[in-house]
């Protein structure tokens, strides 16, 4: 019987929420329900994830109650004091909360000290006892999340990238026939490039979660590493060329580089095709590179274009960024099926 991811999740946090509950009294902890809570709050889709917040959490919290609790020791007893720290805490808890995990959960250790400091119950050894069931409850929660269905981020990872490979596939089209009949502006440019910027983030951040489970897979780790920077240099010529090509509209050799570009969209379509294709393990053979600029009846068109009155400078300068930069994306893209090549060659041998 095959569950949900949802009900999947559930299941995991009722069995590490009912070990932490189980466990507890043994150690003889008197606020079990620190351990609960950590579960509760750690329990993330995947294992890696899970980890990573489970680090954090464990960190920050040793980092954010010991601040609180020295904080108590120089300045003594006063209650104002510790509400005025504990309306700033929580200030900090909620602005950092959907941005950054780490800091949300230092501000938190701050707040449960100045809480228990205003009840009259905080101490050096309530301190230990809140680091220990913390880390009681992140031992748990990476245990159960890793052992019971688990999910492993590294798996989602490589879905990922085929999705921002076709997208980026995709911008580079749009862009390329947008120039091509004219109708291309800085405005579209980057309105096409925005959500490529934000599935590579997304990216970036699975990849955080997949690193902590592939800790002992050196391989894995050095492959997509490769692979992720690699894809930041091609949206990189992807963000010049969007820059460059909205240039060309208003220049005099923008028809001259009609013919040539629309060779080279077809050229790159077919070579994001074989990234993809490398990604999903199948076997390619690399086109040749573009040199569709190279050619002798473009440089001759050039030379006559440049000789004649219609000709200025930047005109000129914003071809050669255009043919410059497509011709890097091209020539790493190329490189990247090679790379992922010769990966699925190694592994076939092994």
């Amino acid at each position: 019987m095959k569950f949900s991811a949802g009900s999947q999740l559930g299941f995991r946090a009722a069995i590490a929420t009912l070990l932490a509950i189980l466990i507890s009294p043994y150690l003889h902890f008197s606020h079990g329900f620190w351990a609960v809570l950590t579960v509760i709050a750690l329990m993330a889709s995947s294992w890696g994830e899970t980890i990573s917040r489970a680090w954090q959490r464990f960190g920050m919290t040793v980092l954010g109650c010991s601040v609180g609790t020295l904080l108590i020791m120089v300045l003594g007893v006063l209650h104002w004091f510790s509400l005025l720290i504990g309306f700033i805490a929580t200030f900090f808890i909620i602005f950092y909360i959907a941005t950054s995990y780490r800091r949300a959960m230092f501000f938190t250790g701050i707040l449960v000290v100045m809480i228990f400091d205003i009840i009259g119950k905080w101490s050096v050894g309530l301190l230990i006892e809140r680091i220990a069931e913390t880390a009681l409850g992140c031992v748990i929660v990476v245990l159960v999340t890793g052992l019971f269905l688990p999910q492993y981020e590294r798996k989602k990872t490589q879905n990922q990238f085929v999705g921002v490979f076709e997208l980026t596939a995709q911008v580079a089209h749009e862009l390329l026939a947008q120039s091509k009949i004219g109708k291309l502006t800085q405005k579209k440019s980057f309105q096409m490039l925005n959500p490529l910027n934000e599935e590579f983030l997304n990216l970036q951040l699975s990849l955080q979660h997949a690193q902590y489970e592939s800790f002992f897979i050196r391989g894995w780790r050095k492959n997509t590493m490769n692979l992720v920077r690699e894809l930041g240099i091609v949206t990189h010529y992807i963000g010049s060329l969007s820059e460059s090509l909205p240039r060309l509209k208003a220049c005099a050799v923008s028809d001259v580089l009609k013919y040539p570009l629309g060779r080279y969209r077809t050229h790159i379509a077919k070579r994001f095709q074989e990234v993809i294709d490398s990604l999903e393990r199948k076997r390619v053979r690399p086109l040749a590179e573009w040199k569709g600029h190279n050619t002798p009846a473009l440089k001759q068109k050039l030379k006559k274009l440049r000789a004649s009155k219609r000709y200025q400078a930047n005109d000129f300068l914003y071809v050669s960024a255009v043919i410059y930069y497509a011709t890097r994306l091209d020539t790493e893209l190329k490189h990247i099926v090679e790379q992922l090549q010769s990966q699925l060659s190694g592994k076939k041998e092994s």
